[in-house]
């Protein structure tokens, strides 16, 4: 889930909380214990969205050269799309996978040499798993250096060196929405005014 996804459903979750908080006062008993639950589980998103950034984050290594293979072909297509999170993504003559990364790994100078210097025809080696070597027909494999013999438009280096900054901020976000989540879900209360407002009418009618 992208960090603009995350914020969004964060805000969708507001008006849950208001119209469980609506309605909980009149509910029976029964559906009281399911708007409770509901109500802690829409607050308790924000932690539980920190907690999975920052597990994600702690538990990231480099890419080792070990574990990877290159590939070579002739680029059939290749496709710079998207806006601040751009995809590049090349094909190769007679092969159907998709090889691609995300821009914020290629260095900005580096990604318009790609842009400006390749070009369907070209010849280049590409960087990926060795698990996806033998892939046929993926729609998405995941590219870890690109170069022709003359140039490194992307290297492992540069890959690897991106994807810890990005961690960085993974590991901030992550602590910020923990810290955060955990402050909103402990402060957070069901019960509300028109609650005791009810009761009050129930025992003025009952008398």
């Amino acid at each position: 889930m992208g960090f603009g996804s995350l914020l969004l459903t964060i805000l969708m979750l507001y008006p849950v909380q208001a119209e469980i908080k609506a309605r909980y006062p009149t509910a029976g008993k029964g559906e009281r214990i399911f708007l409770i639950a509901l109500f802690y589980w829409a607050r308790g998103f924000f932690f539980l969205a920190g907690a999975l950034i920052l597990l994600s984050s702690l538990s990231r290594k480099d890419v080792l050269r070990t574990n990877l293979v290159e590939v070579s072909g002739e680029i059939s297509s290749i496709e710079v799309y998207g806006g601040d999170t751009s995809n590049l993504k090349i094909m190769f003559v007679g092969n159907s996978n998709e090889y691609e990364t995300r821009t914020f790994k290629i260095p900005g100078e580096k990604l318009e040499q790609i842009e400006s210097k390749l070009h369907p025809g070209d010849f280049v080696y590409v960087l990926i798993g060795r698990d996806d070597e033998k892939t046929v027909n993926d729609p998405y494999i995941q590219i870890y250096g690109v170069r022709n013999k003359a140039y490194d438009y992307l290297s492992l280096d540069e890959y690897n060196r991106a994807d810890s900054t990005n961690n960085s901020i993974g590991l901030i976000l992550g602590i910020f929405f923990v810290g955060t989540g955990t402050i909103y879900l402990l402060t957070g209360k069901i019960k509300n005014k028109s609650d005791s407002v009810l009761r009050i009418e129930q025992h003025t009618s009952e008398a």
